[in-house]
């Protein structure tokens, strides 16, 4: 799995605190988003722009060298703090 892989390479590499990560790809338009989870509020309110459009390339490289070249890449960040107190604890619903 790709997300997988991601998580692998923003932990080891970046050391992020990476709590969980949900990956979807849409088939009739390409695009492949990738919902990156941390556990606390706190460590979501750290990511800046900056880092934003880092995760959003290393998303990318992981795509490309696993062979996958979608028209468009779309990341999401949030908590497993939030999803537990907005959608009681399902991702289904958080990744909607």
């Amino acid at each position: 799995m790709v997300s997988e892989k991601i998580k692998l390479t923003l932990v080891q590499d970046y050391n992020f605190r990476v709590f969980r990560i949900i990956e979807s790809y849409i088939e009739f338009n390409k695009t492949y988003m990738v919902f990156v989870f941390f556990e606390k509020t706190d460590e979501l309110q750290l990511i800046t722009e900056e880092l934003k459009t880092r995760v959003k390339s290393i998303c990318i490289d992981c795509l490309r060298n696993d062979g996958c070249f979608p028209n468009e890449v779309i990341v999401y960040f949030d908590s497993d703090e939030n999803v537990k107190k907005k959608y009681n604890g399902n991702y289904f619903y958080a990744t909607r």
